[in-house]
């Protein structure tokens, strides 16, 4: 398999790493109301053969409205949208044109070689020239800000966050919503290989080369929980996951690994993926939206989809030809797959189905603006004059009206005559109001956000109100989304379509209610037990108060001894006990425990923020010699301390006995460690021909407690005692 460089990543966009989402955000009037941010909808297409951009519908999946980009037609393009405006980025130039009027508003060089990744987010949207190290929020005029080094694919969260990683440096960079400043405090080690990727809703970085997935928390990564499966260096790992799986493609063999990344927020490592054949070829990164992954068999030219659960789903050849088909993700939850000429774009449901819908010959039902040409027929309004009085003049024939010698008002002469037929303006087409909103859906989503979703329709002009809990929005997406509900409340919420015939009937959603946020952290966290079992071993009782669980039901409790090896444990109480070796050749300090509860809230686990204590009585070592015997004649004996362990070159006080009589005191530990390989001997004279004696080494602790080590040896009988 060969994976691809260049163009292709970039279109395959990851096509657009994006080309959908939140492209409008607002906040309801109120210091305490919830967030709503509009998703822009349909997706808009670059017909290269026409030199036009045309919007496909997604609720119709078919085209709507068209604008002519001339000018464009030899340049390598996309399309992304903003809330009011559309822009057709080339390698050269970026092409403004507007959503309402379909006209080319003005022309923006982009000042850069290389062909950027578009994503469409609240805030937005933005291009990423990865090779520069720029992002820029596109504007009349556009905003750039430098990243101050090459990036990776970018990825971006739902509220507005842009996320890229450098890969000269490792550093994780940040540009939030409305900011013009990046936050690069989170660093990797530079060179590691992997990739960004949003997952169960936050950003992460995909280390491929422990193949593990470390959470971007505050200024830092979270511990890194692994993936469940190899994931090969240089593996395309998708954007972002869906249904609690991480999609990636990897070769030799050609496989879709469809990894578990349900457990990385409560520190849980994945279980077995998903794993689907693809068989020879070259295939395209995989994007994941609403349960479907697409892909792309660049070899065939054969678009496929599948579950979550590795099921195929749907297959459509592409045509061949220059350059490659792209996936785009839209806002409105969709797959759209563009063909290399933008011909044809495809249109992925939510079930996996493919509807091709095709971009040229525009037909009745689609909206298009040829300036000169209305120009043309619409006449400029006739310009209105009142020269006497408070009498209002009179329009005939589109001339200026002015008063005749008796005071009454005529027309103004044309070509030496005057015209008695008044001026009837051309009589517009009758507008009807849009059809009531279909398929109007209220979703529960990480936090508690609410995403509100419907059928759109009634082609361009037809604003949506969406109203509920209190609040209400207008946008001309067909997604809406409310942050800040009331946990515990239920809520319902109603769609209305407008436009200038007026407004349609109210479409009600299904019910939802609010789960809670993160639970908090425990209080009264402390330590009922802290001491050793045996020399090696802490032995720690914990015990705290029950945290507030913000609407969730608690899982357990996850009680971690830090920097020590097996001291992790759950607990379904209040207490819980740690066991775990703590000597690590040093002395070590006093150490932190810490406790968090995991909540379960709308099927989705979460942790809280920790609570910690230190150990009063970590800063022990160990110390540990064996002793052996040899028997050198009828009355002397050569007993051997063997060194096996102590720390920092700390000593205590040792003993050995003969029989339960002294026969030598000194220091373990120190300079007896590396003293003749660590054999320290020691000459016992004056013994009893034939005699067994017990050797025992007692090994005084810096704890208080004594370790023994014990042999026989038995002189040999004649001689003196």
């Amino acid at each position: 398999m060969r994976f691809l460089k260049g163009r292709v990543p970039a279109a395959v966009i990851s096509a657009v790493v994006v080309a959908g989402l939140v492209g409008l955000a607002t906040v309801a009037i109120g210091t305490a109301g919830p967030a709503v941010a509009f998703a822009q909808s349909g997706h808009w297409v670059f017909n290269r053969a026409e030199s036009a951009v045309v919007h496909v519908d997604s609720g119709t999946r078919a085209v709507d409205a068209r604008v002519a980009v001339p000018q464009a037609g030899g340049d390598e393009a996309f399309a992304v949208q903003g809330p009011t405006q559309g822009f057709l980025v080339g390698r050269r130039n970026i092409t403004v044109f507007g959503k309402s009027t379909l006209t080319v508003e003005t022309t923006i060089p982009s000042g850069q070689d290389e062909l950027p990744v578009g994503i469409e987010t609240v805030g937005g949207p933005y291009l990423v020239y990865k090779q520069a190290g720029t992002i820029v929020r596109l504007g009349v005029p556009p905003t750039t800000i430098p990243v101050g080094g090459p990036v990776s694919r970018p990825v971006y969260t739902d509220d507005g966050t842009v996320w890229v990683h450098r890969t000269d440096n490792g550093d994780i960079c940040s540009l939030a919503a409305g900011e013009s400043e990046l936050d690069c405090s989170i660093g990797t080690p530079a060179g590691a290989p992997g990739a960004l990727a949003i997952t169960q809703a936050v950003a992460g970085f995909v280390d491929t080369s422990d193949d593990a997935v470390a959470i971007v928390q505050g200024a830092g990564l979270l511990p890194p929980v692994g993936v469940g499966t190899d994931l090969p260096n240089g593996a395309l790992i998708a954007d972002r996951d869906s249904e609690n799986r991480l999609p990636a493609v990897t070769a030799n063999p050609n496989r879709l690994v469809l990894t578990d990344d349900g457990g990385v927020l409560a520190g849980r490592a994945g279980a077995a993926p998903v794993v689907v054949e693809l068989g020879p070829g070259d295939f395209s990164a995989p994007v994941a939206a609403n349960g479907v992954v697409a892909l792309i068999d660049l070899t065939r030219h054969r678009l496929l989809t599948f579950a979550m659960d590795g099921r195929p789903l749907g297959t459509a050849d592409l045509p061949p030809g220059e350059g490659q088909a792209t996936i785009a993700r839209g806002s409105d939850g969709r797959l759209y797959i563009d063909d290399a000429s933008g011909a044809q774009t495809h249109v992925i449901g939510r079930d996996g189905s493919i509807t091709s819908v095709a971009t040229g010959t525009p037909s009745d039902a689609v909206v298009s603006a040829q300036p000169d040409a209305l120009a043309a027929v619409l006449p400029a309004p006739p310009e209105l004059s009142s020269r006497r009085g408070d009498v209002p003049p009179v329009i005939r024939d589109g001339g200026e009206a002015v008063p005749d010698e008796g005071g009454e008002w005529t027309p103004a002469p044309q070509d030496g005559r005057h015209e008695d037929a008044p001026y009837v303006p051309p009589v517009e087409p009758e507008v009807k109001a849009p059809p009531t909103p279909t398929g109007v859906a209220a979703r529960v989503g990480a936090g508690g956000a609410v995403t509100v979703s419907w059928n759109g329709g009634g082609g361009q002009g037809v604003t949506y109100t969406v109203t509920g809990g209190g609040n209400s929005k207008t946008g001309a997406g067909t997604t809406a989304q409310f942050t800040g509900l009331e946990a515990g409340e239920t809520y319902t919420f109603t769609v209305v379509a407008t436009n200038e015939g007026g407004d349609s009937g109210a479409a009600t959603s299904n019910t939802v209610t609010i789960p809670g946020g993160p639970p908090g952290a425990p209080t009264g966290l402390r330590l009922t037990k802290d001491g050793y079992q045996g020399a090696r071993t802490a032995w720690l009782e914990a015990a705290w108060n029950a945290p507030e669980l913000n609407g969730g039901t608690l899982v357990h409790y996850v009680l971690t001894v830090a920097d020590r090896t097996g001291a992790q444990v759950t607990s379904k109480t209040t207490t819980a006990t740690a066991l775990g070796e703590i000597w690590q050749d040093r002395c070590a300090g006093p150490f932190t425990i810490s406790v968090v509860a995991v909540t379960n809230v709308g099927g989705r686990q979460i942790t809280g923020p920790p609570a910690t204590v230190k150990s009063a009585n970590a800063g022990k070592c160990a110390i540990y010699f064996t002793v052996d015997a040899v028997a050198n004649g009828p009355t002397n004996v050569t007993a051997t301390l063997n060194a096996q362990e102590t720390s920092d070159g700390v000593t205590a006080p040792c003993s050995m006995q003969f029989n339960g009589r002294t026969v030598w005191n000194g220091q373990c530990g120190g300079a007896l460690m590396t003293t003749n390989g660590g054999k320290t001997r020691v000459p016992v004279d004056g013994l009893t021909p034939g005699t067994t004696y017990n050797v025992v080494l007692n090994m005084k602790q810096l704890d208080g407690s004594t370790r023994t080590s014990r042999t026989t040896v038995t002189t040999p009988a004649g001689g003196g005692g």
